[in-house]
């Protein structure tokens, strides 16, 4: 089973023609308690906007994050998973994003 990721930085190196991609893994365990000032939670009727499966929490704890290459080994559809799709958060969702990663930055949480 292939989880949502999300997309929360890319580094870009003109010269060398290559990139990467700083990611958030998705879980369907939201732990809206727990978890909700520090990841972002898409649920309701968002999930569906979002083309999500379930209402899907995104890490965004500094350990949990991958820095990948941005290539075609991550980012295809593999043949097994032909249904795979890209989105993009809504605007909501992205004011909601930027504002749970500046007060992780001001509070100095990693976690």
């Amino acid at each position: 089973e292939h989880h949502p990721c999300l997309v929360i930085g890319r580094n870009i190196n003109i010269e060398e023609r290559n990139g990467r991609l700083i990611v958030a893994y998705g879980t369907g365990t939201t732990k809206d308690k727990t978890r909700g000032q520090l990841d972002l939670i898409i649920s309701g009727s968002a999930v569906q906007e979002h083309r999500l499966a379930k209402p899907t929490r995104f890490d965004l704890a500094a350990v949990n994050r991958l820095d990948v290459p941005w290539s075609e080994e991550w980012f295809s559809t593999p043949r097994s998973q032909p249904a795979i799709v890209i989105s993009q958060l809504n605007d909501a969702a992205m004011v909601r994003l930027k504002e749970i990663l500046a007060w992780r930055k001001t509070n100095n949480r990693t976690d």
